[in-house]
């Protein structure tokens, strides 16, 4: 253990720091998410109203398609929350809410809790880092985010092809692996891996299934295809957007505050979303609010802050890091 005088100092006045944002923080974190539930409830009853009654032919597909987007998109904020177990705050009798909360959200947006649990605890543990974030591969170019999707969507798909007939993989082009981060998916842990082919194998059989039930139209349009639109507007602003352009790792600096008129309403509080990596256990409408507390202290910390939300900030990047 380091007895160096000045080492000590820094480490004090480090935990110094800390006990000072969390005395900040305290009271925004812990609580029941009431409201969280019943955007859930409500979310989950649209999703499936507009499914029910396209598939009984009482309204047209086209009339529930941008329901089921919509609410697909809604949706994913509840399953966010739980992999956090924020639903259930600090109250381990309601723990079964939050599980059963995400699952259900997962439901819908066709992500698994434990494999999306895995992979954005990875997130949150390596930021930014090549090789430890699997969010990573969404640095770049936004235009890109709708092909690569696309390229998932595929991908999964041939999950049964690729799974049992294993040279199969070696026909997948290179640029094509790249570009999906098969690089950094190769480090990932195991059983996150194990994790997403699972879920493939299952999102394949409710599709068969649901086509061969004579649904076929509503499966794949009002579930399937909604969802991937719902997931490109995610991995937009959960993905790119709060941590662009991907090129800092510091506690303070690799993610961002980064505000503009109407955003907070469009990203849902991760407009804030520097806040929810320090604080991952503040529930995301409670972000703007829990700003407005410690933004003083965030200036003083030297945390990256762009756009509207404070006198200090600066332009948003959206292009090249200038």
């Amino acid at each position: 253990m380091s007895s160096d005088p000045s080492a000590l100092s820094e480490r004090d006045a480090r935990k110094d720091e800390l006990r000072e944002e969390n005395a900040i923080v305290a009271p925004y974190r812990g609580a029941i998410a009431w409201r969280l539930i019943i955007e859930f409830v409500f979310t989950w009853s649209a999703f499936a109203a507009a499914f029910l009654l396209a598939a009984t032919g009482r309204i047209s597909l086209w009339a529930a398609f941008p329901v089921c987007v919509v609410s697909s998109a809604m949706i994913y904020m509840p399953l966010h929350e739980s992999v956090h177990r924020n639903v259930s705050g600090d109250n381990k009798n309601m723990q079964w809410l939050n599980e059963l909360v995400g699952r259900m959200s997962g439901i819908i947006f066709v992500f698994g809790l434990k494999q999306h649990r895995k992979s954005h605890l990875l997130h949150h543990a390596h930021t930014n880092e090549v090789g430890g974030d699997p969010d990573v591969i969404t640095a770049g170019n936004p235009r890109r985010i709708p092909g690569s999707v696309a390229l998932i969507t595929i991908m999964s798909l041939l999950t049964p092809v690729l799974a049992f007939i294993p040279p199969s993989r070696k026909l997948i082009p290179k640029s094509v692996a790249k570009r999906l981060g098969a690089d950094t998916a190769s480090k990932m842990d195991p059983e996150d891996q194990k994790n997403r082919v699972i879920r493939n194998f299952i999102d394949i059989a409710v599709l068969i299934g649901f086509t061969m039930a004579g649904l076929g139209p509503e499966i794949w349009l009002l579930w399937y295809a909604a969802t991937r639109i719902a997931f490109t507007w995610v991995v937009f602003i959960f993905g790119w957007y709060p941590h662009h352009p991907h090129a800092e790792t510091g506690r303070y600096r690799d993610t961002r505050i980064a505000t503009f008129p109407g955003s907070t309403f469009l990203i849902r509080g991760h407009d804030y979303h520097l806040l929810h990596h320090l604080y991952p256990r503040v529930v995301h409408y409670k972000l703007p609010v829990l700003w407005n507390d410690i933004e003083d202290v965030m200036i003083a910390r030297g945390a990256r802050i762009e756009g509207t939300a404070s006198r200090v900030g600066t332009p948003i990047i959206w292009g090249s890091a200038q």
